[in-house]
């Protein structure tokens, strides 16, 4: 049992190191690109990172989530990197997120059960940031997650809870419409 703890702690303080390390390069990257095209990806990229990276990080993500938020912090390098050679394709790509970003009313007026909004929230929060990495940082589109197990390992039936985010079924999984390259 003790070893157990002593392996997660060191994959945690792993993981939270090349998170902050990976922090630092994008940060730097954001400072260096000034173009007036590019301003609305930079502004883009500061709010993602300040959700995903803000006071209380590790906490708010989890030990479950780590290893996602180093991924999800990879993929904005992976479009900071493209980002030069098509500012009007990102903002092409920008435009499902943000409306996808914005409240939905399948948010505002659901049941009024304790911490089930804050449930649907976090894992709509979740599935955004999976969408951004195949909108920004590959060409193909990854399935979000198992139609079976859902987020979590567990059955959410988000598809209902969310019709406003459309999605089609590949074998056993489910993949966001909209994702192109």
């Amino acid at each position: 049992m003790r070893d157990d703890l002593v392996d997660a702690a060191v994959d945690i303080g792993t993981v939270v190191a090349s998170v902050v390390a990976t922090v630092r390069r994008i940060e730097d990257r954001l400072a260096r690109t000034t173009a007036p095209s590019l301003r609305p990806a930079v502004a883009d990229i500061r709010s993602q990172m300040a959700r995903l990276v803000g006071p209380g990080f590790v906490v708010a993500a989890g030990a479950a989530r780590l290893h996602d938020l180093l991924r999800y912090l990879r993929a904005i390098e992976r479009r900071l990197d493209r980002l030069g050679d098509s500012p009007a394709r990102d903002l092409e790509l920008m435009a499902p997120i943000r409306r996808l970003e914005s409240p939905t009313p399948e948010l505002a007026s659901g049941p009024r059960v304790a911490g089930l909004i804050q449930s649907r929230s976090n894992i709509l929060r979740w599935m955004l940031e999976e969408l951004r990495v195949s909108q920004f940082a590959s060409c193909s589109a990854p399935p979000i997650r198992s139609a079976r197990s859902g987020f979590c390992g567990r059955s959410i039936g988000w598809q209902a809870e969310f019709p406003a985010i459309g999605v089609h079924h590949v074998g056993d999984a489910q993949r966001v419409h909209g994702l192109g390259c």
